[in-house]
């Protein structure tokens, strides 16, 4: 399975760029340790361990880290289920749908994100980018059913031993758009149904050849920007980063273990420069994010019921576990251990989660409810 490069020049979490070090500041570390160590207490947009061969590098990823560094860009990083988008608020707004896509294959703080694209006037565009056992696919939510089955199949991709996405994409395809330029995955799912199903033109990614690809198999292409670097000036920074990241020299480095210099975040004049010869891969790009649920709402909660029952039969059974519970710690049930029982007690009722105590109530118990129940390691907040 071969993950996406990051993006080296930008903070993981988002937020300031720090400044780099100047020369003579904290004497008593050389810049070779800031690196090593982090710079102390500082947020920096680097901090790896360097190798021996690394630090052959080492003396041009200074240069390159100051001029990065000192621009002092303000960013903002967003987390998406497929992936961070993070943009100066300038060319945030210059985007009525976008899209980006998940670096890590996994689903993460969903949430706060879409309230901040939504903040910045961007529809949000829910999937994530799956490139697993030599195929490659973007694979876009359309609606509730097609998020479910992203959810089942990321959860696959990262579980289960063999997998194999041409198979989970013919499982899992209600509900989902499914890109790519892989011929060997498009003739797959061409197989048993090609709704859906379109061939990714990316500018820089042999796009005439993609082409060719949509004709051959009477499939729509669609325009996409494999969106790596903020600015194409970032390339360089990006290709020394890669070589530390995987212990190369600069030389060796392939195609495949870096960016093109064409996966830039382009404004949309530039990307509509870059397909005369196929408008049409831009107007199903457009009609895409169209089809695709905007209004995302995920503050319900959905929990499957504890052994059938019902929520009061839930909360009742909640209760007797928990007064079980504080007898066991406290041997006694003081005024004040009440009032904090029946205070917890509604809250949990209010908020619909006493299904969830008791899940979790068994999955931390010390005594199992039977011999060939699986115990699992949890952290110290849910004991």
């Amino acid at each position: 399975m071969r993950l996406r490069p990051e993006v080296g020049a930008v903070p993981a979490g988002g937020g300031v760029r720090n400044t780099y070090p100047a020369h003579g500041q904290d004497s008593g570390r050389t810049h070779l340790d800031h690196i090593l160590h982090g710079w102390g207490n500082r947020k920096t947009c680097f901090t790896p361990a360097l190798t021996d061969m690394d630090i052959l590098l080492f003396a041009a990823a200074e240069e390159l880290f100051e001029r990065t560094c000192r621009r002092r860009v303000r960013v903002k990083g967003m987390r998406l289920v497929l992936g961070r988008i993070t943009d100066t608020d300038r060319q945030l707004r210059l985007f009525p749908a976008r899209g980006a896509w998940e670096k890590t294959q996994k689903i993460t703080a969903l949430q706060g994100a879409l309230d901040q694209v939504r903040e910045a006037g961007i529809q949000p565009i829910i999937g994530a980018e799956a490139d697993a056992g030599g195929y490659r696919a973007v694979i876009l939510a359309r609606n509730t059913d097609g998020y479910s089955n992203l959810c089942r199949l990321l959860s696959d991709l990262h579980c289960k031993k063999g997998f194999h996405l041409p198979g989970a994409l013919e499982n899992y395809r209600e509900g989902l758009i499914v890109i790519s330029d892989d011929s060997k995955l498009i003739s797959y799912l061409r197989k048993y149904s090609s709704g859906n199903l379109f061939v990714e033109m990316s500018p820089g990614h042999l796009m005439r050849r993609a082409l060719a690809l949509a004709g051959r198999f009477r499939l729509p292409p669609v325009a996409t920007s494999r969106a790596v670097l903020l600015n194409e000036s970032d390339h360089e920074i990006h290709r020394v980063l890669r070589a530390i990241a995987l212990n190369k020299k600069l030389s060796r480095l392939s195609a495949d273990d870096q960016a093109s210099e064409m996966d830039v975040l382009l404004s949309p004049d530039r990307i509509a420069d870059l397909y005369p010869h196929c408008p049409e891969a831009l107007e199903n790009a457009a009609a895409i994010a169209q089809e695709c649920v905007a209004d995302w709402d995920f503050q319900g909660t959905i929990f499957p019921p504890f052994r059938d029952m019902d929520r009061d039969e839930a909360i009742c059974e909640l209760e007797k576990r928990t007064r079980q519970g504080a007898l066991r710690r406290y041997g006694t049930i003081s005024d004040n251990i009440e009032r904090r029982l029946k205070k917890e007690l509604s809250l949990i009722r209010d908020k619909g989660f006493a299904h969830y105590f008791l899940v979790v109530e068994e999955l931390v118990d010390p005594e199992p409810p039977c011999a060939n129940w699986q115990k699992y390691t949890v952290s110290p907040r849910m004991r």
